[in-house]
């Protein structure tokens, strides 16, 4: 019998996550589809990868993920993409990434994040984008940061934030930003 596989490349608004990975007790199990009953068609990983990343809630709650690192050709955090992903530490960038948003609740609950470097292409983080991470201590922005907008609660409750430094080219702090980072001791612009 013979067996073809093939590498699709497929726009974000026709992928039906839930068709292709289901959760099962936090760890994310992929699908394999048949097109034809011998012909399986597979997914490249590092391209559906790319796709996921934009998926609204695309690896929320997944337990068991402690590191990720986002490829470089990543543009957009989809909004709770890592939310209550709480045994997640690690959160790492390839060089030369392309990312310019990071949605909205897209690490909402990550409670074991220690700490964090954002890209210098990212110009906007969504509201509650940080919001409860209960263990972020440090949060860096990359040396050329174009950030401009940092939305409602992006920061909220992270009770371990003692020290932020907020950069330039900001405009737009929404409300709430920091509200209840009761260890949080020095804001600078």
């Amino acid at each position: 019998e013979q067996r073809f596989t093939t590498l699709v490349y497929m726009p974000v608004y026709n992928l039906h996550i839930s068709g292709l990975f289901h959760k099962k007790g936090g760890s994310i199990h992929r699908y394999n589809y048949s097109v034809y009953s011998n012909h399986p068609l597979t997914f490249d990983y590092y391209i559906l990868t790319l796709i996921l990343f934009n998926e609204y809630s695309a690896f929320s709650g997944c337990e068991s993920l402690e590191s990720i690192t986002i490829p470089a050709g990543v543009t957009s955090l989809g909004g709770n993409v890592f939310a209550q992903c709480k045994n997640l530490k690690e959160v790492k960038f390839e060089n030369g990434s392309a990312l310019t948003i990071i949605g909205n609740q897209a690490f909402q609950e990550c409670e074991s994040l220690g700490n964090i470097t954002i890209p210098s292409g990212v110009t906007s983080i969504g509201e509650s984008a940080f919001c409860e991470c209960d263990n972020l201590k440090e949060v860096e922005f990359a040396e050329g940061s174009v950030l401009t907008d940092i939305q409602s609660s992006a920061f909220s409750n992270c009770k371990s934030l003692n020290k932020i430094t907020i950069p330039s080219g900001v405009t737009s702090l929404g409300s709430s930003v920091f509200g209840e980072c009761r260890n949080l001791k020095e804001v600078e612009f």
